[in-house]
This record gives structure tokens, sequence and C-alpha cells, in this order.
């Protein structure tokens, strides 16, 4: 019975009650499909004939000693180089200023309050010894700076008591060369 169905579908189909258009489109596909195929055999068949020719000389006649050792080698993976180890810093001479001199700077601001307050922590975290006291910090001031000649990069100066109130414009002495980044400042200049 199915097949019965099948084959009125198909006539109806074809004769173009049901979509003929369609009928035609899918015959003319299948048809090119197997055009294709067979043009593709006729084109592949020699060079299928040749690769035969080829692989049955190289199988009688073997293959020389150096094409037999190439195809049998494996590629080997060189070692990496072993680099001996590279000495440990000694703390004590990063701890050294590297170039000792004295130098003018200007005052461009203060840090006050908590932000004053929360730089101080952060460095005292870091370990620089350079920091006074914690009961002290209220008493020193923190100021932002910058040398003259590289007026580009900012620094951060600690001003002890003893040198008084410092104000923007104003001009301090300090070391340059400080391994940590903060400065002290050694003297106040007057202008």
């Amino acid at each position: 019975m199915p097949s019965l169905f099948i084959a009125v579908f198909a006539a109806s189909l074809l004769s173009g009650c049901m979509g003929g258009s369609i009928a035609r489109q899918v015959a003319s596909s299948i048809a090119m499909q197997i055009a294709d195929r067979a043009v593709g055999h006729a084109l592949d068949e020699p060079q299928v004939q040749e690769q035969g020719q080829t692989n049955r000389l190289l199988m009688r006649s073997g293959l020389d000693p150096y094409q037999e050792a190439f195809l049998r080698a494996q590629l080997v993976v060189p070692p990496a180089p072993v680099a001996p180890p590279l000495p440990k810093p000694d703390p004590a001479e990063s701890a050294v200023p590297l170039v000792t001199r004295l130098t003018t700077v200007e005052i461009w601001g203060m840090v006050i309050g908590e932000e004053k307050q929360s730089m101080l922590e952060n460095m005292r975290e870091l370990g620089i010894a350079s920091l006074p006291p914690e009961h002290t910090w209220d008493q020193w001031q923190l100021a932002e700076g910058g040398v003259p000649e590289m007026s580009d990069r900012a620094l951060l100066i600690l001003v002890p008591p003893e040198l008084g109130k410092m104000r923007s414009g104003d001009h301090a002495v300090i070391e340059l060369g400080m391994a940590n980044g903060l400065y002290v400042a050694k003297d106040r200049l007057e202008q």
C-alpha cells in the first residue's frame, strides 16, 4: 500500500499537478550531480594511475639509505638551555642610595588630612625606613614637589617640624638618589 501511494505521488508531481517546476528542478539537480561525478572520475583517473605507478616503482626499487633514514627519523625537541641562577640581591646594597647629591626642590602642594595619613601608612607597610615614628606624624608635613630641571616628575617630600611650616612655592633641599622614592627635606631655602 505505501509503495502505491509513493508511485501516485511521484506521478502527480511529474505531471504538473502538484508543482511541476519543483520536480523539474530536482531532476535537473540530480542530473548535474551525476554528470559532475563522471567528469571528476575521468579527470582524476590519469593522476591515480600515475601515482600508482610511482608507488609501485618505489616499492620495487626501495628507498636509498638517506631517504630511509629521513623517513624513520623522529623529530626531537632540543632541551631548553639551563641558565645558572642569578645571584640574589643583597638587601643592604639596595637600601643604599644610588647617588648622593643635594638638590633644590620646589614645593607644589601639601598633602594633608586622611590622604596624608593613608599615604604614610602605605609607605610604612612597604617598609620604607626613612619614615618618622608614627606618633609624630601629625608634626611632620608631607609635600609634593619637583626638581626645577625635571618638572615632569613629582616627588614626595617629608618635611621635619624643625624646618617650620612649608607652603606652595617654597623651596627645600633634599638628597637625590634615595632608592625608596620618599625624600626628607634637609634644609629650607629662603627666597
